[in-house]
């Protein structure tokens, strides 16, 4: 697999903002591909004990002027029955040129960060979501998910609500990497 054929571009209108987008996603790929070991450049002639994919999607979502990009990067050790999920979203806030920051969404004067981990790891129904049919997420995710939860390349934001990836190092073993949906409303005070 080679990392530059995979990450997407935009090609046309070559504008100053599209030159910018382009350049930050290629950096997010390869920080994202980086810290999960990825190799440097596949070598077809060369033998790894693991194999690396990286995919990505264009997720719609309901904010026009955000553009998501979920990159998924499948990490299998040779002789494995299955491997690692990993997932993180490059939000770009199209108005501004850049990634959207925490600030964008919820009000910093507040503890927004507490309230989101706390609606994660919530009992209430429809506070959290889990992936499949997985038991829900406040019986498999560690407390303490803070850093986690608040990391905005985590984020993907959907009409409904924040849906927060967790890979699976992060949870115990299921046949997909956990995630969790925040319904807006259990978030309203603090956005």
């Amino acid at each position: 697999m080679s990392l530059h054929q995979s990450i997407p571009q935009i090609v046309f209108p070559r504008t100053m903002q599209a030159k910018t987008f382009n350049r930050q996603v290629v950096v997010f790929a390869q920080r994202f591909w980086k810290s999960y070991g990825g190799p440097p450049r596949s070598n077809p002639w060369k033998e790894q004990e693991q194999d690396f994919d990286l995919t990505y999607s264009r997720a719609p979502n309901s904010f026009p002027n955000v553009i998501c990009i979920v990159f998924a990067l499948g990490v299998i050790t040779h002789g494995a029955g299955h491997g690692n999920d990993y997932n993180n979203v490059f939000n770009w806030l199209v108005g501004q040129n850049r990634m959207i920051e925490p600030g964008d969404i919820f009000d910093l004067k507040k503890d927004w960060q507490s309230a989101l981990t706390e609606a994660v790891e919530a009992d209430e129904p429809g506070a959290n979501v889990p992936a499949g049919d997985g038991p829900r997420l406040n019986e498999t995710i560690d407390p303490g998910t803070k850093a986690i939860t608040t990391d905005p390349a985590r984020w993907f934001l959907e009409r409904d609500g924040l849906t927060i990836f967790f890979n699976t190092d992060e949870a115990p073993p299921g046949p997909v990497a956990p995630m969790a949906i925040v319904h807006w409303s259990l978030l309203r005070p603090y956005l």
